[in-house]
């Protein structure tokens, strides 16, 4: 253990902190699970857990001790987005292809610019966003965003633009959906809207495998 104590006007026999490791399991020969527990003190006579690394990895925090909800990962990087085919295209070209991530335990927060020179040849009706760069969890059908800006694309769109997770389950794409003007079916999806020059530039949200 390491001991924070300080003169509380009375003695010095307060502690003001408290880090401290503690077997969490059954050991064994050279295996000796363990937590490591950091605790500092609110105003009180002693000190109260706030964060504990656990034997196994993780952040739990608050005396929470379980797996499920630890904390375990945060990252920010880049990847290089593409806009395909559902079937996958060929023969594409950019011009300008940015994407950044920032992921917290399995959420990841996406936004990308995607700038085309040459829209290729296309396989499959569907318009999709390629490259994702962490898996989308199964069944995450709630995931999803939006393009906030759009040109030149190769036919008009009514409204708003979407990236939608529904069917994208354990793949690395998103569904890229477009207004339209029927109000029974006002959201649809059509690689015709693909151009040579189009560029679409937004974000999105989704849980990782």
């Amino acid at each position: 253990s390491i001991l924070f104590i300080g003169d509380d006007g009375t003695d010095l026999d307060t502690y003001g902190a408290l880090i401290f490791a503690k077997v969490n399991g059954t050991p064994a020969a050279n295996d000796m699970p363990t937590d490591l527990i950091f605790s500092t003190n609110g105003g009180s006579a002693s000190p109260t857990e706030r964060m504990r690394i656990l034997s196994g990895g993780g952040l739990t925090f608050n005396g929470d001790t379980a797996t499920a909800n630890a904390l375990d990962d945060y990252e920010e990087g880049t990847w290089t987005p593409t806009i395909q085919a559902s079937g996958g295209s060929s023969g594409q070209a950019y011009s300008q292809q940015v994407g950044n991530y920032t992921r917290i335990g399995n959420l990841v927060t996406i936004f990308f610019t995607v700038v085309l020179t040459n829209e290729g040849t296309h396989s499959g009706t569907e318009l999709k966003l390629f490259g994702l760069p962490f898996t989308v969890k199964n069944n995450n059908a709630p995931a999803g965003g939006s393009i906030n800006f759009a040109n030149n694309l190769g036919n008009d769109v009514m409204a708003s633009m979407t990236l939608n997770g529904n069917g994208a389950g354990n793949t690395t794409t998103l569904f890229l959906n477009h207004g339209t003007a029927d109000s029974t079916n006002p959201m649809a999806n059509n690689e015709t809207i693909l151009a040579n020059t189009s560029r679409f530039d937004g974000f999105a949200c989704y849980l990782a495998a």
